[in-house]
């Protein structure tokens, strides 16, 4: 399990999280920006992601992961036939 900890833009969007595992003090916690965000499917989705992770007593200034989401479907369009063996 792991805790969870939003800070907010002034749009009240998720702009920084930071990740740690609630029962493992041993893993280190990762720092998450989030960016850009665009409304897909009727939610604000970030399409910009950068992680960062513990560098001694602080975070490291650049990103080990940049991520960048493409392309976003919240709400696809399924039938019975889809989950037919």
């Amino acid at each position: 399990t792991y805790r969870v900890e939003l800070g907010l833009d002034m749009h009240s969007l998720p702009a920084v999280v930071i990740i740690r595992a609630k029962s493992d003090a041993t893993v280190a916690p990762l720092l998450v920006y989030l960016s850009d965000y665009q409304e897909k499917d009727g939610f604000k989705l970030p399409m910009q992601l950068h992680v960062h992770v513990k560098d001694g007593p602080a975070f490291a200034d650049l990103a080990s992961q940049e991520v960048y989401v493409k392309t976003a479907e919240l709400r696809p369009q399924y039938s019975a036939d889809d989950f037919k063996p």
